[in-house]
């Protein structure tokens, strides 16, 4: 067999081909099967080597040997052939092959997969980015696109396949529970698990990582196995050297294959976790889009962004580090098998102190999962609050209630962290426990073993420190095991938290049927409602469209008419699919198109905005931009349609708001068009624009069916047909002159507003223009109906002739504000001609900031001081000082101990007395570790306290201009991701890193000790360490950066697709939407995922100079063992712990890393903490204004001058004029004239440039903020309602009575709203005031003005969406409860101010013109009169 030794390798050499062979034909680039293959041939070749070198030695022509030249030759060829097959496989393929993906080094696909084997072992393909990020910051665009593999649109494809027929299946199951189950004694179907089908998506993946983890183990356990005989050979020197140089090899060759191994396995781990998100971002994302109404009032947009924020990280850190709950008992019962083969069952007793954790990590876990559900839903309820208060910061600062919301927020907060601290203390106790349990293990083991076995039980060196090896690698095992199991609590919490959201109602596919009759729109007896049917016998009120039948036929105009509350919004969201279908059927012939009544306006350009993803037609484009008047818009904007608009349409004024929402819909030139009350903000002559050139029978969609709720009399003569609805059904429908002629309920609503209009100028006295007057009588039912009203009644009218109209009561579950012409609920006012960021760019939203080079020792310092100094200076001195001093202390006792052992000089110190001072070091170690766990326990707690106040206090003071500028999306991120790291993540691994360092100061410590010359070669291995961790971190802290600041862009559009989501529906842009945060999923994962890359080519490279030191601690122990007299026990625990050292580098560098990473979430906190505030809240004790002030409520404007930042124009110039007390006085102007600004100013939202403002003769600019604005009232033109009791949302600070509350809810028509429920005054009103009616939400907006009565008043066309009743309601008790005050009335409907007392009338922000009406309207050549006949009030 000899003789054909060489030849029976040929059928290595067949497979080895075959598996060439199938590498090329599938296109893989390079093998590392292959390279291990041929580099353990080489290796099994040497000793073959070694013996043909004996044999020349013994006889140079190998007579000796049987064909000895011949198999000589061919083992040479062989071992040639090897290595040069070594050598090439270090190096790729390059294929250009058709069949398989293309990779060269053109494309951005990340190059991992074009490298060879060991390339990417070692990470070397990761240099050109790790030297990029060295020598410049890192921008997103210097980064390679995920592989396609990891990319979303593959993982996202599985997750669909595979979620889709387990949430059918669910649905199935829980609709014929609901029926079945009337008894209520049967358990409701079990939601799917997202957890398992994840695992079956990424089950390759995490097979890999745990096929990887027995290679690791194995020569993990290497280490004490090969410690075991370097101390054998030191304690026998008559063994030959070359086997302890062998040995000190082999150690170090076994360290540097098991630091490769180990990097690829935490890799293949990384991967598995990153996955999680670009499955789990998509898919919240696209359940989102799909949610019924039902579910949207419980899934609040705060709860949304937590999920993404917060939920998914956790299950991500679970994939991560879930499979050490499989690895770490592995190597548990693993060590405890080498213990036992060293001690014999001296072992079980430290087996037995180790089995006292199972029940104290039972409860722990229990008490865990409770406090995390508790602390999770407290987190919901913060960020929802935080949503709110950022979405309405405008109207806070109005009614200066941020101190109010401040300490909503601060309530929620505590709750949340009373949860966090009872969780921090069961963290205590458990990392104390799992810390220490290996100690105390080892001390029983050593205990049992000497004090048994009849005198021959003794604790030699390599018996001490192979086992003080092992029960160290089983106390970091251990010390990890409490944040798995932690994680694993959590994350199970947050998989239960996800799966309800994935499995919550969505809307019904089938509530809307495909036709192809001859009608556009058809309704069968459709009865309809906003909530389920299984809660229409709770709530009979909730059926809103009642056995509704309605058949619009193709390229019909219709418009629907009626009072408040009777179901017109709801019969549009009834043909869009929007509500719930009670019985029925809705069929619809064409594509839909929706322009709702608020105006929802994406943060991107003008014409992104217009063309809303369709192809650009430059021809209909500029059709689409006239007809809806958008060109004088352009004009005045310095980049035109390019310029960028504000999250919200924050910089636009409604009514432009208005016209671009038209223009969205009518570009997309799709087949129906519902037109919710587009019309009600724009003024009356851009009203009669709209109307001819884009709805009308004349206009641009005058072949498309067309579907109008509106309440211009003037519009309804020209429709096909008028619908007219009452409590929610189809009352009449017929056209104009039919349903006059009826005199039925249309003719109702005509009677009701024409009696309002005589009522209301019979306490007026004012004239009816000429123009009204012709509107009325051109025509002659109109005329009759006027002739019966007035018979009894002698008065004048002067309203302009329209039906007012509000919202139903859809439930809304977002705050999605909208303005009329001039006002804002946040960001700009709307009537500036310029933009905040009026450059070539045309840009408004500010880029976010990204720090680069190191993180500031400030923000180290920032956190210290949160936690507290001396909290900071107790852990330090208990952690490094007192655990490392006593773990030194117990280490030498150790190496005395054994060493007497060994040379059987027990004499000097009894067993005993040496397991009772070995047992105190370690208990005194144990305790200072406990006592250490509390400080950074308790520290980290207060740390997240005050930086969540110092963040929430200081967005409150933050100028509107902040607001208007940053997306909410980046401040949510800071709420809630940064927040949650400083909270959870940043005490962890700042904990971790000090303890691993403090070991590492004990590890250098001993070895320095033990063998004073190894300082030598220490200090150089820890400079190379230092240089390459530095050029390293330089490139980690960039990208964390990058990383946190492309979430804020994942947050950003997850809240605009929130707020425009039944607008994303109507358009079937689901889609496109759900692909454009793919791509958003993809950049913020990429980043992740190579910001690990080069974590661990920094941690390859690392780890070779630790397993250098290893290398040198080895040879030198086995110089010293046979050339001096140092002990064996001294030499076992120096190399010991040389080898724990590896390990401790390791974890030095992630943890370092982690602490590098998750600071940056403590410098973006602190970057928002410490923004430019507003002027302070309270004046100064000098500066006091009286506590009546203002008494008379005069205001002088003086040379006023404002802009809203230094970089845009002026928009109020040179401004002069006096307002006497008790006047009362409109603002009118075109939009862009400065009629908002000037309340902005009055208020002091934005600051002055010049000049000043006097109340009373007190300057403005003198006093606190609050002081002024407390002194002020308004009622905004948008109501804006906060989650929390209706008393909350009156009288946040508590001023005021019960009585007093009642009283001002009497007078505001409120009042039989409150009584109805059973709650009063602390009845829930919900997110954004979504279960109240715009009506509603004005009368509680009145009602807070009567609460603060102040002498000024300011109403910002406060009465445009409510309806007829409402108004005069209002009117009525405005004309009572402020009669003596001065009223400020920004009007963009003239009649609503023509008995004023004057009026300012504005132009490009100047006081043109300032009389009372009638004088500026006797005046031809006056604005005001201009104006007046624009609106159709004279001619």
């Amino acid at each position: 067999m000899e003789k054909f030794g060489n030849f029976c390798d040929t059928p290595l050499w067949i497979d080895v081909l075959l598996l060439l062979l199938l590498c090329v034909s599938k296109g893989v680039v390079t093998s590392g099967v292959l390279h291990i293959t041929w580099i353990l041939v080489l290796v099994s070749d040497i000793p073959q080597l070694l013996w043909w070198i004996e044999q020349f030695k013994i006889q140079s022509d190998l007579s000796s040997v049987p064909c000895g030249p011949v198999r000589f030759a061919f083992f040479v060829s062989r071992f040639l052939t090897s290595l040069q097959l070594v050598f090439i496989h270090c190096f790729a393929d390059v294929h250009h092959t058709t069949g398989y993906e293309n990779l060269t080094d053109s494309d951005n696909t990340v190059p991992e997969l074009k490298r060879s084997f060991l390339n990417r072992m070692t990470y070397w393909w990761a240099s050109v980015l790790v030297k990029k990020g060295y020598y410049k910051p890192l921008t997103v665009g210097d980064f390679w696109e995920l592989s396609a593999r990891d990319r979303c649109q593959a993982l996202h494809g599985a997750w669909r396949k595979l979620w889709e027929p387990a949430y059918q299946e669910y649905e199935r199951k829980r609709i014929a529970f609901q029926s079945s189950n009337q008894s209520g004694d049967k358990v409701a179907p079990k939601m799917p698990s997202v957890f398992f089908i994840l695992l079956r998506i990424g089950w390759r993946t995490l097979a890999t990582t745990f096929l990887l983890a027995f290679p690791y183990l194995f020569l993990e356990f290497c280490k004490p196995y090969l410690l075991k005989l370097l101390i054998e050979f030191v304690d026998h020197p008559e063994q030959p050297l070359w086997k302890g140089i062998f040995f000190a090899l082999l150690m170090f060759l076994s360290t540097s294959v098991n630091s490769l191994i180990n990097n690829y396995y935490l890799q293949e781990r990384l991967r598995g976790a990153i996955n999680v998100k670009s499955i789990l971002y998509p898919a919240v994302f696209s359940k989102t889009l799909k949610l019924s109404n039902g579910a949207r009032k419980d899934k609040t947009a705060g709860e949304i962004v937590n999920l993404v924020a917060v939920d998914i990280d956790q299950t991500e850190d679970l994939f991560f580090d879930g499979i050490l709950l499989l690895t770490a008992p592995a190597m548990m019962i693993i060590s405890m098998i080498m213990i036992y083969q060293l001690l014999g069952t001296a072992t079980f007793f430290g087996v037995a102190v180790m089995a006292l954790l199972i029940p104290i990590n039972a409860a722990m876990v229990n008490r865990q999962k409770k406090l995390q559900v508790k602390q999770m839903d407290y987190k919901d309820e913060r960020l929802k609050l935080m949503n709110e208060i950022l979405n309405g910061m405008k109207v806070l600062k109005l009614y200066a209630w941020e101190p109010s919301m401040e300490k909503l927020v601060e309530d929620i907060r505590e709750k949340e962290l009373h949860e966090h601290k009872h969780q921090i203390y069961t963290n205590i106790v458990q990392d104390s426990s799992y810390y220490c349990t290996p100690f105390f293990a080892s001390i029983a083991a050593f205990a049992a073993y000497t004090m048994t076995g009849s005198g021959d039980h003794l604790l030699t060196p390599s018996k001490a420190f192979v086992t003080l090896t092992l029960f160290n690698m089983l106390r970091w095992q251990l010390a990890s095991m409490p944040h798995v199991v932690l994680y694993a609590v959590r994350a199970n919490v947050s998989f239960k938290r996800i799966a309800e959201f994935l499995v919550a109602e969505e809307l019904d596919p089938n509530a809307v049927q495909l036709s192809q009759n001859e009608n556009a729109v058809e309704l069968q007896q459709c009865t309809m409602s906003w909530s389920p049917a299984t809660m229409i016998s709770e709530e009979p009120s909730a059926i809103v469209l009642k056995e509704m039948s309605l058949a619009v036929r193709r390229g019909e105009l219709v418009a629907v008419v009626g009072k408040v509350g009777t179901g017109k919004s709801s019969l549009l969201s009834a043909i869009m699919g929007e509500m719930y279908k009670i019985n029925g059927r809705v069929l619809v012939n064409g594509s839909i198109c929706y322009v709702p009544q608020q105006a929802w306006i994406q943060n991107m350009t003008l014409r992104e905005n217009i063309l809303f993803g369709s192809p650009f037609n430059q021809q209909y484009y500029d059709q689409v931009v006239e007809g809806c008047a958008l060109l004088p818009d352009f004009a005045v904007l310095q980049a035109g349609d390019n310029t960028e608009i504000g999250e919200k349409g924050i910089n636009l004024s409604g009514g432009q708001k208005a016209r671009v929402s038209m223009a969205r819909a009518v570009y997309q030139n799709n087949d129906i068009y519902l037109l919710d009350d587009p019309i009600s903000a724009v003024d009356s002559h851009v009203a009669r624009h709209l109307f001819t050139k884009v709805i009308g029978q004349s206009g641009i969609l005058a072949n498309k069916t067309r579907i109008l709720v509106t309440h211009s009399l003037t519009h309804l003569k020209h429709v096909d047909r008028i619908i007219v609805m009452t409590d929610g059904r189809i009352s009449e429908v017929g056209t104009y002159d039919q349903l006059i002629k009826d005199g039925g309920a249309f003719a109702d609503v005509l009677r009701e507003y024409l009696a309002e209009m005589i009522e209301r100028q019979k306490s007026e006295h004012s004239v009816l223009s000429g123009g009204e007057l012709d509107d009325i009588e051109e025509d002659g039912s109109l005329n009759a109906i006027l002739n019966d009203l007035t018979a009894n009644n002698v008065g004048t009218l002067s309203s302009s002739p329209t039906i007012s109209r509000q919202s139903s009561r859809q439930p809304r579950t977002h705050n999605a504000s909208v303005c009329s012409d001039g006002g804002s609920l946040r960001g700009e006012p709307n009537d500036r001609p310029s933009h905040p960021e009026d450059n070539a760019a045309g840009a408004l939203i500010e880029e976010e900031e990204v720090e680069t080079g190191s993180v500031d020792l400030a923000v180290y310092g920032m956190y210290a001081r949160a936690a507290g100094l001396g909290m900071v200076t107790a852990y330090l001195l208990s952690i490094i000082v007192g655990g490392g001093g006593f773990e030194v202390a117990g280490s030498f006792w150790l190496v005395d101990w054994s060493t007497d052992s060994t040379l059987q000089r027990n004499a000097t110190h009894s067993t005993g007395e040496r397991l009772a001072i070995y047992g105190a070091l370690g208990m005194s170690q144990a305790l200072f570790i406990a006592i250490s766990t509390f400080f950074i326990a308790i520290g980290s707690y207060t740390a997240s306290k005050r930086m969540h106040r110092a963040l929430v206090h200081n967005l409150m003071r933050c100028p509107m201009s902040f607001f208007d500028t940053t997306p909410l999306g980046r401040i949510i991120n800071r709420i809630s991701k940064d927040m949650d790291k400083v909270d959870d993540h940043l005490p962890r691994v700042l904990s971790y890193c000090i303890n691993i360092f403090s070991d590492i100061n004990v590890s250098l410590i001993i070895i320095g000790v033990s063998m004073p010359v190894m300082i030598v070669g220490i200090i150089p291995i820890i400079l190379i360490f230092v240089l390459i961790y530095r050029y390293y971190v330089r490139v980690s802290r960039q990208m964390q950066r990058l990383f946190s600041t492309s979430f804020s862009f994942v947050c950003s559009h997850l809240q605009d697709s929130v707020a425009g989501v039944s607008s994303i529906r109507a358009f079937q842009a689901q889609d496109r939407f759900c692909d454009h945060m793919e791509k958003l999923t993809d950049t913020n994962v990429g980043l992740e995922y190579y910001q690990f890359v080069t974590f661990r080519w920094m941690q390859v490279r690392t780890d070779f100079v630790s397993n250098v030191l290893i290398l040198i601690t080895a040879l030198a122990a086995v110089y010293f063992g046979r050339y001096s007299t140092t002990s064996a026990g001294i030499l076992g625990l120096t190399v010991s712990y040389s080898l724990n050292i590896t390990g401790y580098f390791d974890e030095l560098c992630r943890n370092g890393r982690d602490v590098e990473t998750n600071i940056v979430s403590v410098e973006r906190i602190k970057e928002y903490s410490s923004k430019p505030t507003e002027a302070a809240w309270e004046s100064s004790v000098d500066k006091k204004p009286p506590v009546n002030w203002p008494t008379r409520g005069s205001i002088r404007f003086n040379r006023y001058s404002l802009r809203y930042r230094s970089d845009t124009d002026l928009v109020l110039k040179q401004v002069s004029f006096e307002i006497n007390g008790g006047e009362k006085v409109g603002i009118v102007g075109r939009t862009g004239a400065g009629k908002s600004s000037l309340t902005l100013a009055l208020f002091r939202i934005v600051e002055s440039t010049e000049g000043s403002i006097e109340i009373d003769g007190v300057d403005i600019a003198s006093i606190g903020l609050h002081d002024l604005r407390n002194s002020l009232t308004i009622i905004p033109q948008d109501p804006v309602l906060f989650s929390g009791s209706l008393r909350m949302n009156m009288d946040p600070f508590g001023n005021y009575s019960d009585s007093e509350l009642w009283t001002a809810l009497e007078r505001a028509h409120l009042k039989p709203f409150a009584l109805e429920s059973a709650d009063k005054l602390d009845q829930i009103i919900s997110e954004g005031g979504g279960n109240l009616s715009v009506g509603q939400r004005q009368l509680l907006c009145l009602a807070r003005a009567l609460l603060r009565k102040t002498r000024i008043l300011v109403l910002d066309e406060a009465t445009a969406a409510v309806d007829v009743q409402t108004d005069a309601n209002i009117q009525a008790t405005i004309r009572e409860e402020f009669a003596d005050c001065t009223i400020l009335t920004i009007a963009h409907r003239l009649n609503t101010i023509m008995d004023y007392d004057r009026v300012i009338v504005l132009d490009a922000g100047q006081v043109r013109e300032f009389d009372s009406p009638g004088v500026l309207l006797r005046d031809h050549h006056s604005a005001f009169h201009a104006m007046a006949v624009d609106a159709g009030l004279t001619s």
